[in-house]
């Protein structure tokens, strides 16, 4: 009846107290641990469960920016895209970072250091380029009927953005 996994994040105690004013999402206790571990303490994890709605709730209290860190298998890519989905409803602005290689935080930080670790925070994407990236994964941009479907679809996730603005800029 205390304690409830959705409600909470692991290491946002630690995370809270960076001046950065962002959090990086990881979905594991290693990746953060490791990222802490190396001078990067503005980590943070969901426990053990898919990120929550209260979960953002609560990271918009000590946050203005979230960088989603997950994995890069097809998991972490759909978890990546749940997450997001969950931080912008929570008007978080959210940007993806992309572990290349196909390694997960703590064993890119572990071969590569945190120095590299910090330029793929800083070439993040926004969460709306990263969608529409994993959209043309799936067409052949050099087949016309494929480009006018892409197009289609990119359309569609251009569509949800609220602010006029913010929408006839990524157009």
């Amino acid at each position: 009846l205390v304690f409830k996994k959705k409600e909470n994040l692991f290491g946002l105690n630690l995370a809270k107290n960076d001046k950065s004013g962002s959090i990086l999402l990881m979905e594991g206790y290693m990746d953060v641990i490791s990222l802490h571990q190396a001078g990067i303490g503005n980590a943070a994890a969901s426990l053990g469960t898919a990120f929550t709605p209260e979960q953002a709730r609560l990271l918009k209290k000590y946050a203005s920016k979230a960088v989603l860190c997950y994995d890069a298998d097809q998991a972490g890519q759909r978890a990546t895209l749940r997450a997001g989905e969950i931080l912008t409803e929570a008007e978080m602005k959210t940007r993806v970072l992309t572990i290349t290689d196909g390694k997960d935080p703590d064993e890119f930080i572990n071969t590569k250091g945190p120095d590299m670790f910090r330029i793929l925070v800083e070439e993040a994407k926004p969460l709306l380029m990263y969608r529409i990236d994993q959209v043309k994964k799936d067409y052949d941009l050099e087949d016309t009927e494929q480009t006018i479907e892409f197009i289609e679809k990119a359309a569609e996730i251009l569509a949800e953005i609220r602010k006029p603005a913010e929408r006839e800029l990524y157009l």
